[in-house]
């Protein structure tokens, strides 16, 4: 059976949000009365999941990374990489220059 699940504002008159429920025998949607808090976590993201039992709990993940995150830590890699490959370079130059002398 096809449902759908609206949340209208009525004062409005507009629909919130919308949902096309397609149930099976494995699908099934339930409306949920006073679920568990979400609290405020600094760097997480609470969200609801399912424990083994099948009982609503909050999980909390890492915030995901913004673009210029992430090229900062791309960028500090490289840094790495290149001081490092200096140092070899270096080190190599050294051992080039004792055996031509």
């Amino acid at each position: 059976m096809t449902r759908l699940l609206i949340c209208k504002d009525s004062e409005q008159n507009v629909i919130i949000v919308q949902q096309r429920l397609n149930e099976t025998d494995n699908i099934t949607y339930s409306i949920i009365d006073n679920p568990p808090a979400i609290e405020e976590v600094e760097g997480k993201i609470g969200k609801y999941s399912l424990d083994e039992n099948g009982n609503i709990v909050v999980v909390y993940e890492d915030v995901p990374k913004t673009d210029i995150e992430l090229l900062r830590e791309e960028n500090t890699q490289i840094k790495e990489s290149n001081a490092m490959l200096n140092q070899a370079i270096t080190e190599l130059s050294l051992v080039v220059s004792t055996l031509m002398a």
